[in-house]
């Protein structure tokens, strides 16, 4: 079967075949991107979040720990950034375009913070969300891409309305210092709605991969600090 010249078999694990899933159209416009059925997408964005969350705590680890903040990075040490690759190979397993779209829309969005400063790179920031962008465009196609940053950009301003006084705390950048809380909030929420307009069903079972690892991430933490409480 094949949409717009790509094969939907190539992006499914050699388990699952052609007849266990449906073609999803993204987008108004008639464009169809081929993506796996929802459920096979929705293990994918679990996976996924998980390798997202995993290198957003390894980076941010310095000032969780000024914030004396218990994260599965803090548990895991020198072992994290391995287990985030893990967690995002199986994503691609799953679903290798999905996996795709999160990783480099999460990628932008978290440099949105940053956008004029220099990367390792050398390159600033700003231009490398622009690379970025265009890449996951070229390789998923602009109506995916488009769903993607939307969806991660939505998540990230409830999530920096939800950690406010955490991130203040850790002196780490968060959306509602710079654009005020209710702002925040209504710009998410509005970002959300987009995607869901763009891709109801991928929205949907996006989310509550999101959900699933927001409490698979607070469940961790709090038995990591009774843990670390017995230890001490």
């Amino acid at each position: 079967m094949s949409v717009a010249g790509y094969s939907l078999a190539m992006d499914l694990p050699w388990w699952v075949g052609p007849a266990g899933t449906t073609i999803l159209p993204i987008g108004k416009s008639g464009a169809i991107t081929a993506w796996p059925g929802l459920w096979l997408a929705g293990m994918a964005a679990l996976a996924a979040a998980v390798a997202i969350r995993l290198m957003d705590e390894q980076l941010d680890k310095y000032g969780d720990e000024l914030a004396f903040r218990f994260t599965v990075a803090r548990f895991l040490g020198d072992s994290t950034t391995s287990y985030a690759l893990l967690a995002f190979c199986l994503s691609a397993l799953l679903a290798a375009k999905a996996a795709a779209v999160l990783f480099l829309a999460a990628y932008a969005v978290g440099m949105t913070g940053d956008w004029q400063q220099r990367l390792p790179s050398g390159l600033p920031a700003g231009l490398e969300i622009i690379i970025v962008i265009l890449i996951g465009i070229w390789g998923t196609g602009p109506a995916a891409m488009i769903w993607g940053f939307c969806f991660m950009a939505g998540l990230q301003c409830l999530d920096d309305y939800v950690d406010l006084k955490l991130d203040a705390l850790a002196g780490q950048r968060n959306l509602c210092r710079l654009l005020g809380s209710g702002e925040t909030l209504m710009i998410g929420i509005y970002l959300l709605v987009c995607a869901f307009r763009l891709s109801p069903g991928l929205t949907a079972v996006t989310g509550l991969a999101a959900i699933f690892s927001y409490i698979i991430w607070a469940t961790s933490a709090y038995w990591w600090r009774m843990w670390a409480g017995q230890e001490g």
